[in-house]
């Protein structure tokens, strides 16, 4: 092998370096059990006055944790076209649509007593990570769904740069309310994902 690179890749300059960020293990105290794009943005906000100009991660790919016996790994991508909504911060969609029914599931005793049992786990529990996160996710995209949501302009926007974005809920699910899930959450993970690359 050569022992440099004959040429730096675009946007880079010859000498830079980033973290290695993998999101699982990006654990704070505000944490669901897994690390998100808060825990995310909030290391690289920390690390860019330090010359950090990239990060690094796991794949972000779509996962299936809808069974106990679920496989973690993110070399074990449903799709290489869509990604794992395990890791969005549900509080900052719950605020962003200014929604009472998420933010009511969310703060209910159930609900906390869970995200405590989950922040004080040594381990990521996917499978019980993704059923928290849903919950509150799945209110949420009933609703706007029932204020014809798909009919927005972002939305719109999103459905034009990813038309498979269908054939992706239809294959998680027949059900239509799932479908709805899937499409939404498929829809803010590219939103968070062209937040963090605004910068």
């Amino acid at each position: 092998p050569p022992e440099k690179l004959p040429n730096t890749p675009v946007g880079l300059k010859e000498k830079t370096w980033g973290p290695f960020l993998p999101l699982y293990a990006l654990r704070g105290e505000k944490d669901w059990g897994v690390g998100s794009f808060r825990e995310l943005e909030e290391v690289r906000t920390l690390l860019q006055p330090y010359g950090a100009s990239w990060t690094g991660t796991l794949p972000l790919l779509a996962g299936n944790f809808d069974k106990q016996d679920c496989d973690p790994s993110p070399y074990s991508a449903l799709s290489r076209l869509f990604w794992n909504e395990i890791y969005l911060d549900v509080d900052a969609i719950a605020h962003h649509y200014a929604h009472a029914g998420a933010q009511k599931i969310i703060s209910s005793p159930d609900f906390q007593k869970e995200l405590t049992r989950l922040r004080a786990l040594s381990h990521a529990d996917y499978y019980s990570v993704y059923q928290l996160k849903k919950k509150a996710l799945q209110a949420i995209a009933r609703d706007v769904f029932n204020e014809n949501f798909q009919c927005s302009a972002d939305f719109q926007n999103y459905a034009k740069q990813n038309p498979e974005y269908r054939e992706y809920a239809a294959f998680r699910s027949q059900d239509r309310q799932e479908q709805h899930f899937h499409s939404f959450v498929q829809f803010e993970m590219d939103r968070a994902l062209r937040g963090l690359t605004k910068d």
